[in-house]
């Protein structure tokens, strides 16, 4: 056996003792996720039901206008998986004459009134574009102006409405993923996603907290309709809020326990170890390629000479 393949032997067994070592120091209980496999956070409730989460957020933003084409919007709920979201391309929004800025923002509110079938599944976000003097800005269909909404349940029959001033009205709704749904929007106001059926309780679920009222007479009204515009036929895409980065969702820690950081001391040590071995094998094989070759006997072809 040659130096080299005794090294490469040496090597393995070592992996082999690391690897060991590795597990019985800190175990891992079940396969790691692969990356890109994300878990959805719980929902995020305005008004809470019975054990959930309550602390629903906004966001605004505002972004500048040149040679009268808006500049990309993307704006995000603040949640860590946002629960709503705009987005707008670069030349999409319809602009007024003396429009210097645009003004967006999303805010979770309570419903002034419901749909006319089925129930209001989370909640409701008031989703406003105003240029500088708070003019309702839209949107042509071309321009494919996106919402999108997160709703707390997973099932694949929840729709997107919206109440832009003239009742609620159901919009074309794309499932992008458990609980993820997007439409392609017009015109801004209250979107909510709408599961079928009749709801456990009138909406809210819930008591509303301190300071807020769900009497439709104490709640803001919903924005005005406003006409159709034109725009530069454009595919949205995720961008920044007025010169801040939009909030994105963060990808599950690789370990599979779900927590945030990146992936555990054993699970590093196991592939350094797998390295090693892989070195080990290598050297192995190198050693036997070499090998050195046995000389013929000094008999053989003794009568030629």
């Amino acid at each position: 056996m040659t130096a080299d393949r005794r090294l490469g032997l040496a090597v393995i067994g070592l992996g082999v003792v690391l690897i060991g070592v590795a597990q019985w120091i800190a175990p891992l209980t079940q396969p790691p996720l692969y990356d890109g496999v994300t878990q959805n956070l719980p929902y995020v409730w305005l008004v809470p039901p019975a054990g959930a989460r309550g602390g629903a957020t906004g966001n605004a933003g505002t972004t500048g206008v040149d040679h009268g084409v808006n500049r990309l919007v993307a704006i995000a709920t603040a949640e860590l998986d946002p629960q709503a979201q705009l987005l707008a391309t670069s030349g999409a929004l319809t602009l007024p004459a003396g429009t210097t800025s645009i003004k967006f923002s999303i805010k979770p509110v309570l419903p002034s009134t419901l749909p006319a079938e089925g129930h209001i599944d989370g909640n409701v976000y008031r989703i406003s574009v105003t240029n500088q003097a708070g003019t309702q800005l839209s949107a042509p269909a071309s321009a494919l102006v996106t919402v999108v909404l997160r709703s707390p349940h997973s099932d694949t029959d929840r729709t997107m409405w919206v109440d832009s001033g003239q009742g609620w009205q159901k919009l074309a709704s794309q499932d992008q993923g458990p609980g993820v749904y997007l439409a392609v929007v017009t015109r801004f106001g209250d979107f909510a996603m709408v599961a079928p059926g009749a709801a456990p309780s009138p909406y809210p679920t819930a008591s509303p907290p301190s300071g807020v009222t769900a009497s439709a007479g104490n709640l803001p009204s919903p924005p005005s309709g406003s006409e159709q515009p034109s725009a530069t036929d454009e595919a949205p895409s995720i961008g920044v809020v007025g010169g801040s980065p939009a909030p994105s969702v963060s990808p599950v820690a690789s370990d599979g326990s779900g927590g945030g950081g990146g992936p555990p001391i054993p699970l590093i040590a196991a592939i350094v170890v797998l390295a090693v071995a892989a070195a080990g094998l290598v050297l192995w094989s190198r050693g036997r390629r070499q090998s050195p070759t046995r000389r013929p006997p000094a008999h053989r072809d003794a009568h030629r000479r």
